[in-house]
């Protein structure tokens, strides 16, 4: 009975706790600072797309180190919490790994045009529990992945007209970075379900005297009757942002 029952080390925990924070901090560090190395919009994109996933498999690894650490101690004691949180969080656990699997095997789908059900609409966000697809009215659904097996079907675009849009507006020059002010741009550019979201956005800044900044804009839209919604909706977002 007694290798049943043995005391788990005070050490071991303790140990396991440093390296649970450290295991914090390390992916807090890669998903806070990688990005800020990669200039290419669109590879920042892919990057900040997969590092959610890379931080999924390493919070995973960890559990399993720390219950293959554990279980010689107290089998039956680590088991039985294991097996109880498994239950009482199944559709949580079950959407966790779906949604892990399903990014990762199909990519960033943000922007790509989608049915799922009696839901159409475009990919606005992929997170770790569920899909947002914005339909043509501005809802947004939210469908956990475990219900997007064999459901869902990818509309096509061979009859939609897509065209570069260049929008430049004129603004107060910013007080934040411009790294900062770009990545608040390319975020709500994103937001629009028109936009290509796949595609690369481009953003650049040309200071025009010392009070005014000029913000290029060049992104690639879907639906041309939006053109001058976006522009209205960009310029009023601009001149609100707080810069």
């Amino acid at each position: 009975m007694e290798t049943f029952f043995t005391p788990i080390p005070l050490s071991l925990l303790l140990l396991l706790t440093l390296q649970f924070v450290a295991t914090v901090v390390f992916v807090w560090l890669i998903s806070k600072f990688t990005v800020l190395f990669i200039k290419n919009p669109k590879w920042k994109k892919q990057t900040e797309f997969y590092i959610p996933i890379l931080r999924n498999f390493i919070g995973l690894g960890y559990v399993v180190y720390a219950i293959y650490k554990l279980l010689p101690y107290q089998p039956v004691f680590v088991l039985f919490i294991v097996i109880s949180l498994l239950l009482l969080n199944w559709e949580l656990v079950k959407n966790f790994i779906q949604g892990t699997t399903y990014r990762l095997v199909r990519g960033d789908l943000t922007g790509t045009p989608m049915q799922v059900k009696n839901y159409q609409g475009k990919v606005i966000a992929m997170k770790d529990l569920h899909l947002s697809i914005q339909t043509s009215l501005g809802q947004v659904i939210q469908i956990p992945y475990s219900k997007l097996s064999h459901s869902f079907v990818v509309k096509t675009t061979e009859k939609e007209e897509t065209e570069v849009q260049n929008l430049v507006v004129t603004i107060s020059s910013p007080k934040m970075s411009a790294q900062n002010l770009m990545n608040k741009i390319v975020e709500k550019l994103v937001s629009f379900p028109w936009i290509v979201a796949h595609q690369p956005i481009e953003v650049t800044f040309e200071e025009k005297d010392n009070e005014n900044t000029s913000v290029k804009m060049s992104y690639i839209l879907e639906d041309n009757t939006k053109a001058d919604d976006i522009a209205r909706e960009m310029e009023e977002f601009l001149k609100n942002i707080g810069i």
